[in-house]
């Protein structure tokens, strides 16, 4: 679920509580407080990224739909909305779903993977349509 950073901190920050309480002595046990305080800020973040792009979602589908509409192709909505001041991880999935062939996976709560799931299955729609689908050819034999 976490990444190598938070790692990498609450390790960092477990070997110095070590050091000090070592150093210190009785003293260095208020170190004790330095891994969980520096994890809890890093999972505060991560938390607070997840509801700023679940937020954002409402506004994202709209300006996408609007982009479509007006005429400009998926792939160009994709890269005209990373553009907009959204989320960082929104903005990340959305550069990942605009490669062509990408299966990156979508790491987060489930409203977000549905609806990069859906934006990704329209993408790859529209990439692979062709100009006769939809048009039904009647013959007259």
């Amino acid at each position: 679920m976490h990444d190598k950073n938070t790692y990498m901190v609450l390790i960092t920050s477990t070997m110095v509580a070590i050091l000090l309480i070592i150093y210190l002595g009785v003293k260095g046990v208020i170190s004790l407080v330095l891994p969980p305080l520096l994890l809890s800020v890093l999972v505060s973040r991560k938390i607070n990224d997840i509801r700023n792009s679940i937020m954002a979602l409402p506004d994202l589908t709209r300006d996408i739909a609007e982009i479509v509409k007006a005429g400009v192709s998926i792939g160009a909505a994709f890269e005209r909305v990373i553009d907009n001041p959204y989320p960082r991880p929104l903005i990340t999935y959305l550069q990942r779903i605009n490669q062509p062939g990408s299966a990156a996976e979508v790491r987060g709560p489930w409203l977000i993977k549905f609806a990069i799931s859906i934006l990704r299955e329209i993408s790859t729609l529209v990439l692979h349509q062709r100009p006769s689908i939809g048009l039904l050819r009647y013959s007259s034999s």
